[in-house]
């Protein structure tokens, strides 16, 4: 019985038992793998945690141009049109790009080395947005920015498919998911109290930050906050791979029976991939602009903006954000590790109030 499951970032198909499909996995291979042993439970959680603060700080250095929008046009003479390009363009399309190439890589190399190399580089990109004396220089890092973020879910997320078994992989990828979540909130009110501090003279004194205006201090900041990120990754152990490839020898699959898989369930990718764009436009649109309107239309400084901040991903669901995300993905991954006998079909199960099983609905008996 084929099993499709949907945990934000990842989509797994299982094979029918006794079944194997064109480059998957036979079901004896799935076994043995996932009997193997697993990580501890501390080094475990400690790196989904790592995982965890390395999305919020991805998110902040992704969304905190929002809260900057005016003193970068101020500062470099550009218009509104190329901030969109900036915060839309510079970035979006790089990453999309770079997120299919990097997840071939985290199946390749050693997935730490390319988390690491990732912060590295949007770090880095963030530091050249901090010091760009022009709007090409400011898109270059941009897109650098870009390029580093992508490296973090793919690998991220098959370094916690060998570190957790499947009863307990929804609520680690939640967690790590959550901290996606956090991150635009956390980018806005980390960024209006950095802007405050700046412009009170906070940082006069301070190496590389002092006679730096207040929206490149804030980026100069996050940039530099990627170095302890990056010390502290490199004490995650690489998980052993639970593949059938590393683990029995096999060929590694191929691009071609990669996109033969996704091409056999494109009525299902198709119609979730142009859904998720067509909701990005709008969400990332509020992110990007609502700051800046609250500053003009309201005379609102942007320190002051960023306290009460209106986007969906702000401050104000982030309490919510936190307990749902993993909550939901730990009641889904229950819900499918539980699989009816091969006789009852879907179409006969009912659910029973007060029980968390499925139960076969009785014969209908009719008088002849």
């Amino acid at each position: 019985m084929a099993r499709l499951c949907d945990a934000d970032a990842i989509m797994q198909i299982t094979p029918p038992d006794n079944q194997t499909p064109t480059g998957g996995i036979p079901s004896a291979e799935i076994t043995n793998r996932e009997t193997q042993s697993w990580p501890r439970p501390v080094a475990a959680w400690s790196a989904v945690a790592l995982f965890c603060v390395a999305a919020v700080l991805s998110y902040t250095d992704r969304q905190i141009l929002s809260l900057l929008v005016d003193p970068i046009r101020a500062d470099l003479g550009i218009s509104d049109t190329q901030v969109g390009v900036l915060q839309g363009v510079a970035f979006a399309i790089i990453y999309s790009i770079a997120g299919l190439p990097l997840g071939r890589l985290a199946d390749m190399l050693p997935r730490r080395a390319v988390i690491c190399v990732g912060v590295g580089l949007w770090s880095v990109g963030t530091l050249l947005c901090g010091y760009a004396p022009s709007f090409w220089v400011l898109f270059a890092g941009r897109l650098i920015v870009g390029v580093g973020e992508a490296a973090l879910a793919p690998a991220a997320m098959s370094m916690i498919a060998d570190m957790f078994p499947a009863e307990r992989r929804g609520l680690a990828t939640g967690v790590f998911v959550m901290g996606m979540t956090i991150g635009g909130g956390v980018a806005i009110a980390i960024g209006g109290a950095v802007l405050g501090l700046a412009a009170s003279g906070g940082f006069a004194g301070v190496p590389l930050l002092d006679g730096l205006a207040a929206w490149r201090a804030v980026l100069v900041l996050l940039g530099l906050a990627g170095v302890p990120l990056l010390l502290a990754l490199l004490t995650i152990g690489e998980p052993s791979r639970r593949s059938a490839v590393a683990a029995g020898g096999r060929e590694a699959t191929s691009l071609r029976e990669i996109f033969a898989q996704l091409a056999a369930i494109r009525t299902v990718l198709i119609p979730v991939i142009v859904c998720c764009a067509f909701m990005s436009v709008g969400d990332f649109a509020l992110i990007a602009w609502a700051p800046a309107l609250l500053s003009r239309r309201y005379a609102s400084p942007a320190a002051r903006s960023a306290s009460r901040p209106p986007p969906p991903r702000g401050r104000w669901t982030c309490p919510a954000a936190r307990p749902s995300v993993p909550s939901a993905s730990a009641v889904r991954t229950r819900m499918s590790c539980w699989r009816p006998h091969p006789a009852i079909s879907p179409p006969a199960m009912i659910r029973v109030r007060g029980s968390s099983r499925c139960q076969p609905r009785p014969p209908r008996h009719s008088i002849v």
